[in-house]
């Protein structure tokens, strides 16, 4: 006999949470959506948004902020964010990039968006919403907040005594100087005293208190989470994260305080969560830590709605300071990532720590703790705050769909244990942080501050970072020569990878009158080949007058053929490179193409004000993109017409239905009769090229 299946619904909720699919991601019901907006133009974004994108990024809340985007049905909000939508530029626009490229709405197992995905038209509509966007309010925040982190730590140092050598400091200055939205930036401020108790196998939170009265500077003390001196030297061995440097000597450390987001990112990711935590190798050296009681052990299975869909197991037992849950998945066919490789099982574990927080664990089909390995998605997954990835296992995470419905009564029994294990955590929560949780879990909080580190940097961002207002960045930008000025105008007019800001770093520290010392340490590069390659493009100025001339900057991680397209103010789009003074379109990784010089023959000269646009293209799978061929014996720069509608023409939509067309046999050709000439045979259609080999970025100019 079945019983209140609503007991069912929770626990189908719960269990992908444990699996930790889009962590801080809620469901979402046709009445919690945003209300539809009244101008045309928005309406459609939101109509094909709400299709394709709300299943992961809707929270019915218009409060609850997430690690990537939770509520895409808020367009104003959503045209607020500039890792996500540049006003009038949808080539500089992340999000609708990632839905040419087909990267969003994620793949399935098979490598396909299938059906379900946006149509050409789904994907105009949003071109066309982004198009007509305003510009962006400047921010107006005042950049003294992030340059007197130094002062602020010195004072309550020399108040603190002799504990004042073990101080440490976590600032999130900088993201208030940034603008980071207000509901943000309140949930980033309770996520820090929240990462640093999930570090702690302390049983009594760890105080972390705020030392400012704004809240943007954080302290504690070493002893009290159980770390030494050199524990913390570990974790901010590598560059990048610091702010108040010269109070080394107060501390005993070259860097007493970081940015606390720079510390989420770096110690909220396997593998080294677990070598601070100091977890053990095994599932099973785990539950001998935890001293796990098999005997209070509660099983069941999941009841599969679909064949192909993975089969999974969720435990709960007792352990030493509270329940232990592991959430097992399996196949009975192997699933196959993007890399080519492939796995059929594994385990999610999380765990109670003293203090009552979560520890999160993942494990392969055999049990051995696992952080990176190659058989795995491009996407990294974070469960509990913890990312895993990108190579970390989880095959099926998508594959499980929505929802896990468990059978019989134990799982019933596990959705009571599951209220009650929730109740605990969240009063564990309210503990550490000094606040009731409120509607924002604590997973999406600590990701959140994570990810915030991660996103592509603005002119903004990296001024609030520098500690210097954005007037000063644009003076380098105008003023600096070589690679000082180069990164100032990509920071300006454009997104900045993160590793690639950090490399930039010493080089605008020394505009400022700081020493140009060596680049942060990179991270290993993604050993997942199926990407589009990384492309940077910057004008050689911020603004120009009528009558300027234009050299554009355009550089590659990888070899590709570049396309670069200029859009003028009616839309019209004309190929400006590759062309008949430059026919060979090949950018070879690592190489900076400035064009054109004095001696190629040819410039670009504005002459009439208003705005332009210039689209990179860069194709790692082949020399035709978009469709382009080039013919220039007609034509020395190729003209596209209305740019938006030959774009709509040429979107890739699903690369597994284009090559089942391209098997197609070919039609059959008319019998050549005496007096007809026969027609000359058609030429080889071009080699299949995927929508992640082609890399999309783009600048907006302003013309007065």
């Amino acid at each position: 006999m079945k019983r209140c299946p609503v007991s069912m619904a929770r626990l189908a909720i719960v269990a992908v949470t444990l699996w930790g699919v889009a962590v801080g991601d809620q469901a979402w019901a046709a009445d919690q959506l945003q209300a539809r907006p009244d101008a045309p133009a928005s309406a459609a974004a939101h109509d094909v948004l709400a299709r394709h994108c709300a299943d992961c990024h809707q929270s019915g809340d218009a409060g609850v902020p997430a690690p990537a985007l939770g509520n895409i049905l808020d367009l104003e909000r959503l045209a607020r964010q500039p890792h996500l939508v540049a006003p009038g530029n949808p080539e500089g626009s992340p999000l609708y990039v990632q839905m040419l490229q087909r990267i969003m709405p994620p793949q399935s197992p098979t490598g396909s968006v299938g059906p379900k995905g946006p149509s050409r038209e789904d994907i105009a509509a949003v071109r066309a919403w982004i198009e007509q966007l305003p510009d962006r309010p400047a921010c107006t925040a005042s950049p003294t907040a992030g340059s007197d982190v130094g002062d602020r730590i010195a004072a309550y140092a020399a108040k603190s005594g002799d504990k004042a050598r073990t101080l440490r400091f976590l600032s999130v200055a900088h993201l208030a100087d940034s603008c980071l939205p207000q509901p943000d930036l309140d949930v980033v401020r309770r996520a820090v005293p929240g990462v640093v108790n999930s570090l702690s196998w302390k049983s009594d939170p760890v105080a972390v208190t705020a030392i400012d009265p704004s809240s943007t500077v954080f302290a504690f003390q070493l002893d009290a989470i159980g770390w030494q001196e050199e524990h913390w030297d570990k974790i901010v061995a590598a560059a990048g994260g610091g702010v108040g440097e010269a109070l080394g000597e107060t501390f005993g450390t070259a860097t007493p305080a970081v940015r606390a987001d720079w510390f989420a990112a770096r110690v909220l990711a396997a593998p080294a969560y677990y070598d601070v935590l100091g977890l053990p190798l095994t599932i099973g050296d785990l539950e001998r830590l935890l001293k796990v009681s098999n005997d209070s052990r509660m099983t069941a299975e999941s009841r599969s709605s679909r064949d192909g869909d993975p089969k999974v197991t969720v435990s709960r037992a007792e352990a030493l300071h509270g329940p232990i849950w592991v959430t097992r998945s399996e196949t009975a066919a192997p699933v196959q990532a993007l890399d080519g490789s492939s796995s059929t099982a594994g385990s999610l574990v999380t765990f109670t720590l003293p203090n009552g927080l979560h520890g999160v664990f993942a494990a392969s089909a055999d049990g051995m703790r696992m952080d990176r390995q190659p058989n795995a998605p491009s996407k990294a997954i974070s469960v509990s705050g913890v990312r895993f990835g990108p190579e970390a296992w989880c095959p099926n995470c998508r594959a499980a769909g929505g929802a896990i419905a468990l059978t019989g009564t134990a799982g019933e029994g596990l959705a009571a244990a599951l209220a009650k294990d929730e109740a605990a955590r969240r009063k564990a929560w309210g503990r550490v942080t000094g606040s009731s949780e409120g509607p924002i879990p604590e997973t999406a909080g600590l990701a959140l501050l994570a990810a915030l580190h991660e996103r592509p940097v603005d002119g903004e961002r990296a001024a609030a970072e520098l500690r210097i207002g954005v007037g000063q960045l644009l003076e380098i930008a105008a003023g600096a020569e070589g690679a000082r000025r180069s990164a100032a105008l990509r920071l300006v007019t454009g997104l900045v990878p993160r590793q690639a800001f950090e490399e930039m770093r010493p080089t605008l520290q020394g505009a400022l009158g700081g020493p140009d010392g060596p680049a942060a340490r990179s991270e290993p590069p993604s050993r997942i080949e199926n990407r589009p390659p990384i492309l940077a493009l910057h004008p050689d100025k911020v603004r120009y007058k009528v009558g300027d001339r234009l050299v554009l900057t355009v550089a590659t991680d990888r070899d590709c053929h570049l396309t670069v397209v200029s859009v003028d103010g009616k839309g019209r789009g004309t190929v400006i490179f590759p062309n008949d003074f430059e026919t060979n379109g090949l950018l070879k990784a690592g190489t900076e193409l400035v064009f054109p010089k004095p001696k190629d023959g040819y410039f670009f000269r504005f002459n009439a004000a208003g705005r332009e646009r210039i689209v990179a293209l860069c194709n790692s799978g082949g020399s035709v993109t978009d469709g382009i061929r080039h013919d220039f014996e007609r034509q020395r720069f190729m003209e596209l017409g209305d740019y938006a509608a030959f774009v709509g023409q040429n979107v890739v939509l699903d690369p597994p239905v284009a090559a089942e067309q391209a098997k197609a046999p070919e039609p059959r050709r008319e019998v050549r009769r005496r007096g007809r000439r026969a027609a000359p045979p058609s030429p080889p259609p071009p080699p299949l090229v995927q929508p992640h080999q082609i890399a999309r970025t783009g600048v907006l100019i302003v013309i007065d």
